[in-house]
Order: structure tokens, then C-alpha cells, then sequence
């Protein structure tokens, strides 16, 4: 019998199997994987531990608070030291961040804590929340007993912190070694993230999971206290200015800030060369100074700019920019001074965000300076209601909202609003 060496055929059908089983197969894996990856970007982060205990602290202005005054909020904690020479200001600029995305809402508060009780007393963390830029009513910086605040700290937060060696410090004050760490702790008292935002490696990574966390955990907060039962509050920060300076105005008089004294003014910063957002700025500034001309109390509405190259910008310099911008108008000053005192009262009284950026990072020759896009509202009486960042949307609106408020506050009796 011959043997048959006829090699088996294969049934096309069954390629045709195997390739719809392959096709099916994969759309049933992608499929999965875009619910895993939809259920990770939905999922909210973990409960950690339950602050159980308390800690007794007290505030910026002397006022004695405890951690559990915030039960019911929603909250960023975090260490600092006034004397820092480094991160903590960059931890802190984080924060504010997260601030801008909550500003003025009931529900959030942030919580920097003292690493240095012994020498931060509640003045050294006001002159420290004002040199920063970061005063809010939404912003306890606290200080107390050192034992307490340690102990409490590395149980709950995990927190360390350690005085390095006099060979180790970098500079006078770079006296404790501490992590960059912010924490996320829910309305009910629950740590929900800690978070280091200045590793080397993961900061910006962290950065972004702080960001999309507090805003998983501010919807659950939301969902769980009725906004209706929430007192209204006014969270915007009010401050008087507590200093004077003379200045020279663009048409060269001599004159003081607090002339401005009785007038509701906007106040911003400038400087002539900018090669940017200067005459943004100015024109949307304008736009509101025109719009409310017929304002029954117009007549006590002030704009003022203040610049922050003196050496470049005479009294000329700055006709010479108003003219160029069709900005010259009887209610709008712009103004120059001594460098050092214009400077310090900019960043200390206006809390205005400037320095001289190095020729390296200048992008044109004129890119001078690296500022900040705010504009403060100060009432009649000097209290600085609130500052405004044009850079993001829907911040021109409020100011003309709180700019009428502010104005219908003085009209002289008789006159309609």
C-alpha cells in the first residue's frame, strides 16, 4: 500500500475564523481599556487617615483656631517657615493656584503651617503672607506650640522636618531640611492626597493629580452640603494701606497716594518699553474708565498707574506713552517716583508681583520685566477690595461688577444708581 503524502488543505473559512476571532478580540480589549482609563480619570482619591485629634493654633492676626474649625471645608495644608530661602515660597505658589481655581468659594480654605514656632510668631506670618503676595481671607498662617505642631504633624501628615548642620545650610537661613509636601483633607476630616510638588523628577506629574483631585473632592463636598444652607460670606481680601509716597505725576505735579484719598480707584503697575501686556492692559483699563464716565458717581472715579522703571519713565516718558495710547484724560494719573520706595510700595502695600528678569531670559531687548496682569480695586477710604488677573477670563467682569458696588456705595444721597 503506497503511502499518501498529500499535505492537508486548509479551509479558507477557518482563516477567516481565526482573523474575526483576533478582530473581535481586540475591540472587546479596547473597549476595556477605555472603561479602566474612564473609570481612573472619574475615580476620586482614596480615603486616608481621619485627623481624630485636634490642634490648638493660632492665626496670622492673634486669633486662636484649631484644625477642626475647618471640618465642614475643604482644605490644602502645608509647612513653612518665614525665613525660608527657598521652597517654600515655590510650595506656596502652588497653593495659590489652587486658590485661583476656589477664590471666594465657601467651601475651601487653606492651611500653612510653622515648621519655626519658636521664631514665627503671627506677625513674621503676616509680613510673610504679604511679601509673597498671598493675603486671602481663605488663608490661615499659623503658628503655636512647637511639640504639639511636631508631633501632630508627622502622625497625621507625615510631615518632617530637620535642622540641618551648620556646614549643610547653603545660606543664613537655610536652616531646615523638609519635604515640598502639600496635603488634600476632605470636609469630613479625611486626608485624600499628599502630594510633592517640587519633586525633581514627578513635581509637575503631582502638580496635575493635586489639581484634578481637589476638584473630585470639592464636587463631593458640594453634593454633600447643600449650597443653600451655606451663609454667605465675603471672602475677598480687604486690607487698608498703612503707608504713604510721594510721586510725581505725569504732567509733573507733585503729589501723594493717599491724594487718592475719597476716590474709588483702580490701580495698576506699567512700564512704557513693555513689549507686551502693558498696553493690553491699559486699553481694557480705559474701555472702564469710559464706560463708567456716566456713573452717578463718576466724578470720584481714578485710575492710576504706577510704573515700575522710574529711571526710564519721567513724567515726559509717560506723557509721551498716555499721548501714544489715547489714554490722557483729567482721571487718570500715571505716575513715577523714587525707584527703591515706588518699588517697595508696589510689592508691600499694592501686593503687586514684579522683578527685572536677568538679559538671558529677555526675549526682545525691551522685555524688561516680569510682572504680573493684576489690577487692584481700592474704595474711597484706601481699603483694597480685591485684585483682579486679566490674564484669565472672567476677571474684567467682576471687576466692573465690584467697581459699580463699590461706586453705588457713594452716591450722594438724592441721585438714582
Amino acid at each position: 500500500m503506497s503511502e499518501n503524502t498529500e499535505k492537508p488543505r486548509i479551509n479558507p473559512w477557518s482563516i477567516w475564523l481565526i482573523v474575526a476571532v483576533i478582530a473581535g478580540g481586540f475591540v472587546v480589549y479596547s473597549s476595556w481599556v477605555k472603561t479602566v482609563n474612564r473609570q481612573a480619570q472619574d475615580q476620586r482619591p482614596m480615603l486616608g487617615a481621619r485627623l481624630e485629634t485636634d490642634l490648638k493654633l493660632v492665626d496670622q492676626f492673634g486669633k486662636e483656631v484649631t484644625l477642626g474649625d475647618l471640618k465642614g471645608k475643604v482644605y490644602l495644608a502645608n509647612y513653612v517657615f518665614t525665613r525660608c530661602p527657598g521652597q517654600c515660597g515655590g510650595v506656596s505658589g502652588i497653593m495659590q493656584e489652587r486658590l485661583g481655581d476656589y477664590n471666594g468659594h465657601p467651601l475651601f480654605r487653606m492651611a500653612s503651617i510653622s515648621l519655626d514656632p519658636e521664631h514665627d510668631r503671627p506677625e513674621d506670618m503676616l509680613d510673610f503672607s504679604k511679601r509673597l503676595g498671598l493675603e486671602s481671607k481663605q488663608w490661615w498662617f499659623l503658628t503655636g506650640d512647637e511639640s504639639e505642631i511636631n508631633a501632630y504633624m508627622r502622625r497625621y501628615f507625615k510631615f518632617t522636618k530637620r535642622l540641618k548642620e551648620p556646614e549643610e545650610r547653603m545660606s543664613e537661613f537655610d536652616l531646615y531640611d523638609h519635604d515640598p509636601l502639600i496635603a488634600l483633607i476632605d470636609h469630613g476630616g479625611h486626608i485624600r492626597g499628599i502630594y510633592n510638588v517640587l519633586d525633581p523628577d514627578r513635581g509637575k506629574e503631582y502638580q496635575d493629580r493635586l489639581k484634578s483631585d481637589l476638584d473630585k473632592v470639592m464636587v463631593e463636598a458640594m453634593e454633600a452640603i447643600p449650597q443653600a444652607s451655606l451663609p454667605e460670606e465675603d471672602l475677598r481680601t480687604r486690607r487698608s494701606i498703612d503707608a504713604d509716597i510721594a510721586l510725581q505725576r505725569h504732567d509733573g505735579e507733585a503729589v501723594k497716594f493717599s491724594d487718592l484719598r475719597g476716590k474709588v480707584t483702580l490701580v495698576s503697575h506699567v512700564f512704557t518699553r513693555c513689549p507686551y501686556q502693558c498696553p493690553g492692559i491699559c486699553a481694557a483699563l480705559n474701555e472702564i474708565r469710559k464706560d463708567f464716565a456716566s456713573h452717578p458717581a463718576g466724578g470720584e472715579f481714578m485710575v492710576a498707574s504706577m510704573t515700575m522703571d522710574p529711571a526710564h519713565d519721567t513724567p515726559e516718558v509717560l506723557t509721551t506713552f498716555a499721548e501714544g495710547h489715547q489714554l490722557l484724560a483729567e482721571n487718570w494719573w500715571f505716575l513715577t517716583g523714587e525707584e527703591r520706595g515706588l518699588r517697595d510700595f508696589m510689592q508691600n502695600q499694592l501686593l503687586f508681583g514684579q522683578q527685572e528678569k536677568p538679559e538671558a531670559d529677555r526675549n526682545v531687548p525691551n522685555d524688561i520685566y516680569e510682572h504680573d496682569f493684576n489690577v487692584v480695586l481700592m474704595d474711597h477710604e484706601m481699603n483694597l477690595l480685591d485684585w483682579y488677573d486679566f490674564s484669565k477670563e472672567g476677571e474684567i467682569e467682576k471687576l466692573r461688577a465690584d467697581l459699580k458696588q463699590a461706586l453705588d456705595a457713594i452716591v450722594p444721597a438724592g441721585e438714582g444708581v
